[in-house]
């Protein structure tokens, strides 16, 4: 059993926290990605979202969230797709008018694809008016190791996570206690794909990789025990197909 949590919201009052597009996955009966609770001041880096040069969104950085401040910058979020079946659920979050203008950032789409019954694919289009470092987190439970190039295990007791970054090839990753940094190379435009998938520790690994990507279409392999599902995401079209 894998419950999925993604925070979406409008804008409200001083309760609220700037972790627009975050993430929180919870199976087996144990938490594998967190949020990480009601810390002060607040700060988008303490959530599973996306930096930009170290900077997070709007409302950050004060022991209540600054809604006057998003409010003057007119700064919002949208659900701009959302889909359900019963092989997987697809939506998509526009986030970058929330982050303040000195981040630079022109497009912040994170395609979340729960593919059932125990499969979490996420795909960021991220976009900026100049070459910027952008930085991809993940807040874990108790602890999150490397094991090789691209591939990280998630662990909280008895239950796994296979945490698969799959695009870009090359990436710098930093574990920090009990969070994940994984940066890209300096760029403008970039893709950030992720293969994210909870277990026990008595079931076999999956695997993830990338197939190909050209154009707006990323196509990805994924094996979970004896099943090898392939994940065609048009990101143009905004359109899902699995075979």
């Amino acid at each position: 059993m894998t419950d999925l949590g993604w925070k979406f919201q409008k804008i409200g009052g001083g309760h609220c926290h700037p972790d627009i597009n975050s993430f929180q996955i919870y199976a087996y009966g144990k938490w594998l990605a967190i949020d990480p609770g009601y810390k002060k001041p607040k700060w988008t880096k303490n959530h599973n979202t996306i930096l930009v040069n170290g900077l997070g969104q709007f409302g950050e950085g004060t022991a209540w969230f600054d809604r006057e401040t998003v409010a003057k910058a007119k700064a919002k979020s949208t659900i701009i797709k959302a889909q359900t079946g019963a092989d997987y659920d697809y939506v998509i979050g526009d986030a970058d008018s929330i982050y303040p203008e000195s981040a630079g950032l022109k497009k912040f789409y994170r395609h979340l694809i729960y593919i059932k019954p125990d499969v979490i694919l996420i795909v960021d289009e991220l976009e900026a008016e100049r070459a910027v470092q952008f930085e991809w987190r993940l807040h874990v439970e108790q602890s999150v190791d490397k094991v090789n190039d691209g591939y990280f295990l998630v662990k909280t007791d008895d239950v796994v996570m296979d945490t698969h970054v799959v695009y870009p090839a090359k990436t710098d990753s930093i574990i920090d206690g009990r969070f994940l940094r994984v940066l890209p190379e300096k760029t403008n435009k970039t893709v950030i794909a992720t293969v994210l998938h909870p277990r026990r520790t008595t079931d076999a690994a999956s695997e993830a990789r990338l197939i190909s990507f050209k154009d707006s279409v990323i196509e990805l392999s994924i094996k979970t025990g004896k099943k090898k599902t392939e994940v065609k995401l048009d990101l143009a079209r905004q359109q899902v197909t699995l075979r």
